[in-house]
């Protein structure tokens, strides 16, 4: 399986990819049974990296996909991504590759552009109300503000600024 650290717990102090294997149906992962197997940096460069998938074929053969930033996002005292400080952040999606030579993975952009301009939400979403048709047609939506609660992700994103 893959995971997103913690920055605290992460030891490279940035948002990487780590990878968790078994080839033994489970009994051991990365190599140790009682769980203190060492995971497998799966990221390559400095930056933030968020919501990593996977997936297998033969033994060896993993592809693994996430979204990278070369934004460092800062993080709380509890070592959880700072809310919006990535407002400006460029998104790619970036894959690794081990096509089961016993090296390490070959890392490769996936798309040519950015797929995401801003903040990622990685915590909770900001509760919305009154989203809805008005009796006169038209629709509103009115949400809790940060002020209140500062630790919300807002689903509503602001455009990327004109170049």
């Amino acid at each position: 399986f893959t995971m997103n650290l913690t920055n605290a717990q992460d030891p490279t102090g940035q948002f990487d990819t780590w990878l968790e294997a078994s080839l033994d149906g489970g009994t051991k992962w990365n190599g140790k049974s009682d769980g203190t197997g060492t995971p497998y940096r799966a990221s390559c460069c400095v930056g933030t990296h968020y919501f990593p998938a996977i997936a297998v074929g033969d033994p060896g053969q993993v592809d693994m996909a996430w979204l990278r930033t070369k934004f460092v996002t800062p993080t709380t005292p509890n070592g959880k991504p700072l809310v919006n400080a990535d407002a400006n952040a460029n998104w790619r999606v970036v894959m690794a590759q081990n096509v089961g030579t016993g090296g390490e993975p070959t890392w490769r952009y996936v798309t040519k552009g950015f797929v995401h301009y801003g903040d990622i939400c990685t915590l909770r979403i900001l509760p919305t109300r009154g989203i809805g048709p008005k009796p006169s047609g038209t629709s509103s939506i009115s949400r809790s503000t940060r002020a209140a609660s500062p630790t919300w992700c807002s689903p509503f994103r602001t455009p990327r600024p004109a170049v």
